[in-house]
């Protein structure tokens, strides 16, 4: 397989690089403007970005649990597992990482779901199959990615260290079926993937040309018809509110 998109699947490899700052502030961006307006206990478990997202999101006035592997010591980070954390007690769950595959994603976000208080927001993200089957196109035959499209990346293949892969509808339809409701999906990470190698990894970078980039991103992000060519997708979720959705209801009778 190509390995156009090497830095994305761990880019922290490469901290300091363009690619890992772009996607850094992009993943930074997508979670700030969906935190509620009174703050909330947010749980977050370890990945690439964890620490600068949940130092921002501090900063912003908002409790953050960080959760790292039990049998590792890092400062700001607890040492503990997502599921011996107390339900029904935290606004929002992030988890930064892709899920290896749809046990991975339904585990996590099953667990995600029992520490959420109602109306909590769970945000997450997975490799999007779409972007695979095209960038297959770039190093092998049309076939193979008409095969991705069919079956994923069958038993012998991998896309950055990636066994399954996800569309936005299945994405969804796996979500929703653990009781979510859906309250966004975007893609991330739709610009860098055409920028060469040498330049995702300058480390001479400038603030001006990170901006430049992010913006970039975050604009193609809300074109919701370009989506399948986006390497990630980014999902936010919500756990259901009895109480709202017993507003809403009102309302609609009233209109």
């Amino acid at each position: 397989m190509t390995d156009i998109n090497f830095w994305n699947r761990n880019p922290i490899k490469e901290v300091g690089t363009l690619a890992n700052e772009v996607i850094s502030r992009s993943l930074l961006y997508g979670v700030l403007g969906f935190l509620p307006s009174e703050p909330c206990a947010v749980l977050m478990t370890d990945g690439e970005f964890s620490p600068g997202i949940a130092a921002a999101i501090e900063n912003a006035g908002y409790a953050v649990t960080r959760l790292c592997d039990p049998s590792e010591e890092e400062i700001g980070c607890v040492p503990e597992d997502i599921s011996n954390m107390p339900d029904n007690s935290f606004g929002i769950v992030i988890t930064t990482g892709w899920p290896n595959n749809t046990s991975e994603l339904e585990n996590t976000a099953r667990i995600a779901f029992s520490k959420l208080r109602e109306g909590g927001l769970y945000i997450g993200c997975a490799p999007n199959r779409f972007a695979c089957a095209l960038d297959t196109i770039i190093s092998g035959k049309v076939s193979d990615s008409i095969d991705i499209l069919d079956d994923n990346i069958g038993e012998n293949g991998s896309w950055i260290d990636a066994k399954e892969l996800f569309t936005p509808r299945n994405l969804s339809v796996t979500l929703e079926a653990l009781g979510y409701k859906i309250i966004e999906l975007y893609g991330w990470q739709i610009a860098l993937e055409k920028l060469p190698k040498e330049r995702l990894l300058k480390s001479d970078w400038t603030n001006e040309e990170i901006e430049e980039i992010a913006t970039l991103e975050f604009r193609l992000a809300h074109e919701k018809y370009i989506l399948g060519c986006a390497p990630t997708i980014q999902f936010v979720v919500k756990k259901p509110n009895p109480s709202d959705e017993l507003i809403e209801n009102i309302t609609d009778q009233e209109i």
